[in-house]
């Protein structure tokens, strides 16, 4: 906005922009031929890729098994933990009863 209110040459002094020369623009750069450099580069690539798309596949087949393992896993442990839950509660139970008879026995004992 200053630069088009003091004109155009008056912005390039003080910016000290280099001259455009419109006809020396070019988008695009000139296609080049293609050398054996470039056909060996391309070759790498394309090898790498194919390397890369097969490591990808044994990888997923991998995760895949492992978390098969994971899940059987996980249920036999929850088949465990229902058979420790159980076996707890049964414990618990008993003390629970023999703390209560103790108490009863005590007070029984107490009144005597």
């Amino acid at each position: 906005m200053f630069a088009a209110k003091l004109g155009e040459a008056a912005a390039r002094e003080i910016y000290s922009l280099p001259e455009v020369n419109p006809a020396s623009k070019q988008l695009m750069p000139e296609q080049q031929a293609p050398t054996p450099a470039m056909d060996d580069l391309v070759d790498q690539n394309l090898d790498f890729f194919k390397s890369l798309s097969s490591n990808e596949g044994s990888l997923k087949e991998q995760i895949s098994t492992v978390e098969a393992e994971v899940e059987a896993n996980t249920a036999g442990c929850a088949e465990i933990g229902l058979g420790f839950d159980n076996k707890f509660c049964l414990w618990k139970t008993e003390v629970e009863n023999a703390k209560s008879n103790s108490l009863d026995c005590r007070t029984e004992t107490g009144t005597l």
